[in-house]
């Protein structure tokens, strides 16, 4: 059984997806971009705050980003103070992580 937590809008008789998260997933903390989609059994928000190696700037909290159209896949567990852009596979998350203060940016995924 699938459980969404889906945010809906209407604008112009048009309905927009916000975001998709899926069975089994718990977030911490995240800032999740319009057509994300997380995937089943992720855990978002975990471990200790570390410095971002993208751009201590602008990522300097806890929180996780996930980026306008990009994608999680099932089972990975992500850090804090992170930045997730485009499309990811399970191959792009070591062991299955994405430790604190690291970032996954794919270039040219928008669907």
């Amino acid at each position: 059984l699938w459980f969404f937590c889906v945010c809906w809008w209407l604008l112009g008789g048009l309905c927009h997806r916000l975001w998709l998260m899926t069975a089994g997933t718990r977030v911490d903390k995240a800032i999740i971009a319009e057509c994300a989609h997380i995937g089943e059994n992720c855990r978002l928000g975990v471990g200790e705050f570390r410095e971002s190696t993208y751009d201590s700037k602008v990522y300097h909290s806890d929180l996780v980003v996930v980026g306008e159209h990009s994608v999680v896949p099932d089972g990975v567990e992500i850090g804090k103070n992170t930045a997730i852009m485009g499309i990811t596979e399970a191959g792009d998350y070591p062991e299955g992580r994405l430790a604190g203060g690291d970032y996954i940016v794919k270039a040219g995924d928008v669907r």
